[in-house]
């Protein structure tokens, strides 16, 4: 079951406020045109997900004051949808999480939006099928500390660390097995890329290579003695590793020869991330951010805004991507690195690892038991209704918003442009009519949480006067 967390959306607006951007646009009205704005709060959640009322015009006092001058033509030239904040916090939302430990974390691998686990200090091992709902420390016998962890699924995956530890499990953590390491060497990272698959690496240049599942793993000729401490591969053959003094080492034959590559910096490099054979971005000291779309031929330096330490980074897609780091810094990504956002997760501990599963998911862990988990909220679609006051069974028209992420409404109302059919019909109905009755639905489509929101709709009517 996933993890069930509220979404609010933001921010608080005034309603004044709000009928001043519903009003933009009014500054060309000749002195007998005058605008009537008619707005509602309305409420959603998952069990509420409809609302319907009227607007009167009647119990507008503009409207009473100038009744009598009417023209015989109104135009409706707009409706208006505005967020406004429930109760809680703020879009792009990172939720601390229960571990049960203060031991420190220091590497995270999600399979799925729920299933993952995190490794740590003193053999520390966490599960969790919830999304990180609950954490369920698990037992592998080993008092070592693991500095890497890759799942390929919920139930298949490897961890790595200090005295050239390796365990393996097949049955997502019931019971980790012991695995023989051919190097005495400590190992900071690992990569998996199915069942069979994976790659380790560690310090003074060690790599390892399994085939089997890591029955047996065989050392392979890295050509550096500097410290490795990230590796990410994209399929069975092609992979990158990053180290110390801002070595970038690659394989395109499952490590059969490792070819050093040009970072441009001395900067340790600690986390890396491949979406593709071609697309990666690395990670290290002093804010230092590289990225690289040609498979490593070439690495172009990014601005991350920050100097603080990055240990590690998790990409999606091309294009989203996290990174995480000292004293709590997490930086995020939507446009593939060329903007790092910072963001706040909640407390200032030093973050060692993230994974992402999707752009909207992901869990970073770090110092004392920290387990953070990011969530977005996901897309809606708005059906807004108008009917006859008088006969709700009357539709007079339909208008929509689709696939819109409400916590990117931001500040802004989201405006429904009607169009000149939609406009002739209210205005005609409006004629004879003082009252026009409304429905909005909202529906939830991509998100995997229940949700909660309040909204503004704003009915804006431009009303022709004569004799004045």
């Amino acid at each position: 079951m996933k993890r069930i967390k509220q979404i609010v959306i933001i921010p608080i607006v005034l309603i004044f406020g709000m009928i001043y951007s519903s009003c933009e646009g009014l500054a060309g009205l000749t002195g007998t045109e005058v605008p009537i704005i008619l707005n509602r709060e309305l409420e959603y959640n998952n069990e509420k997900t409809s609302n319907s009322g009227i607007l009167d015009y009647s119990e507008d006092q503009t409207y009473k004051d100038l009744k009598k001058h009417f023209d015989s033509s109104r135009v409706i030239s707009l409706v208006t949808l505005q967020t406004i904040e429930d109760n809680a916090t703020n879009r792009d939302t990172w939720t601390p999480q229960i571990s049960g430990t203060t031991a420190a974390l220091n590497a995270v691998s999600f399979t799925d939006a729920n299933n993952g686990t995190v490794v740590g200090n003193n053999g520390k091992i966490l599960r969790t099928t919830n999304g990180g709902g609950t954490w369920t420390p698990q037992s592998s016998e080993a008092t070592r500390t693991f500095w890497g962890v890759s799942f390929t699924d919920a139930n298949t995956g490897t961890a790595v660390g200090l005295g050239s530890t390796i365990l393996r499990t097949t049955n997502g953590g019931v019971n980790w097995t012991q695995q023989t390491s051919p190097i005495p060497a400590d190992l900071s990272g690992v990569s998996f890329t199915d069942a069979n698959n994976g790659t380790a690496v560690g310090w003074f240049g060690t790599i390892l290579r399994t085939t089997n599942g890591g029955a047996t793993w065989t050392p392979q000729t890295s050509g550096t003695t500097e410290h490795l401490y990230g590796v990410s591969f994209t399929d069975a053959n092609t992979g990158t590793v990053v180290g110390e003094g801002g070595t970038i080492l690659r394989t395109t034959n499952g490590g059969g020869t490792w070819t050093p590559q040009t970072s441009g910096t001395t900067e340790h490099l600690n986390g890396v991330s491949f979406t593709d054979a071609n697309t990666g971005t690395a990670v290290g000291d002093n804010g230092t951010i590289l990225r690289t779309t040609n498979g490593g031929a070439s690495w172009t330096p990014q601005t991350s805004g920050t100097t603080e330490y990055l240990e590690e980074v998790s990409f999606t897609d091309a294009n989203n991507g996290t990174a995480v780091g000292q004293k709590g810094t997490i930086l995020r990504t939507t446009d593939g690195g060329a903007i790092w956002t910072p963001q706040t997760s909640g407390k200032t501990l030093l973050l060692y690892g993230v994974s992402f599963t999707d752009a909207n998911n992901g869990t970073a862990v770090g110092a004392g038991g920290k387990i953070t988990r990011f969530t977005k909220g996901g897309k809606f679609d708005i059906d807004v209704k108008f009917k006859d006051a008088n006969d709700t069974t009357k539709v007079l028209f339909t208008t929509a918003i689709k696939n819109i992420r409400l916590s990117d409404w931001k500040i802004l109302p989201y405006p429904i442009i009607l169009t000149e059919d939609q406009q002739n019909t209210i205005s005609e109905y409006l004629k004879t009519n003082s009252r026009v009755a409304y429905e909005i639905s909202a529906s939830k489509k991509d998100s995997p949480f229940n949700f909660k929101l309040k909204a503004q709709i704003a009915l804006k009517t431009v009303l022709k006067i004569k004799g004045m």
